[in-house]
């Protein structure tokens, strides 16, 4: 067996034992050759593909964006593309997959792997992000975000009235900080384990007793201002 047969033997091997979407188009984007697994993701027989125009299967709203990639730029036609957008399923539902399309002389070959549950995770991690957003600024009790170094990275809009201290005075400080405002009281200093000082990747809880401050500092109000008043 020549080296030749044995490499054609080894793409036929892959190509129809592939469990990511793998195609072959003309020039015009009309599928030549497709594999199984177009049936076992998208639902499509290969016979129902053969010959039709891959645009047929790209949702809408990305078909623009699609075709685009494939125009020429400065008289030169990419040979690699790699997109992502929505396929339509034979139910007429959609997967986002992820394509890598290279063109060898007249044909494009094209590897496509389905990344739906990967933009579902995303969508969901957004929409999760959101809400905890919107908790965090309504939240009548202060909380407070700490770095590994205990200081403050972000106060919630309640700190204000829970503590007198604003967001812009809390941002920044140390949750530890000493100073004449001080953050947290003397015993629960000495409540918090050491070992939180340290770098750690698990997180850890700490329960402390934070002061509040007496009174907002007063506005001075200029003898000037005063004069003008009376």
């Amino acid at each position: 067996m020549s080296n030749g047969d044995a490499e054609s033997i080894n793409f036929e091997q892959f190509f129809w034992s592939s469990s990511d979407l793998m195609s072959i188009l003309d020039l015009a984007g009309d599928f030549v050759l497709v594999n199984a697994a177009f049936q076992s993701i998208l639902g499509w027989e290969r016979e129902e593909l053969i010959g039709r125009s891959y645009r047929s299967f790209i949702h809408p709203d990305d078909l623009e964006r699609v075709s685009a990639a494939f125009d020429s730029e400065n008289g030169i036609t990419p040979s690699v593309i790699e997109l992502e957008f929505r396929e339509r399923c034979r139910d007429d539902s959609y997967r986002w997959m992820k394509w890598t399309v290279r063109r060898d002389g007249d044909l494009y070959y094209a590897v496509g792997h389905d990344i739906t549950l990967r933009k579902e995770t995303i969508e969901a991690l957004a929409v999760s992000l959101e809400k905890s957003r919107a908790i965090f600024d309504a939240a009548v009790d202060s909380i407070i975000v700490i770095d590994k170094n205990l200081k403050v990275v972000e106060a919630s809009p309640s700190n204000d009235s829970t503590f007198a201290f604003s967001r812009e005075e809390t941002e920044g400080r140390g949750a530890l900080d000493f100073g004449a405002e001080r953050f947290v009281t003397p015993v629960a200093i000495r409540r918090v384990p050491s070992s939180s000082r340290a770098t750690s990747r698990k997180p850890s809880r700490l329960n402390v007793r934070w002061s509040r401050r007496k009174s907002r500092p007063k506005r001075r109000t200029s003898r000037r201002a005063n004069s003008c008043r009376a």
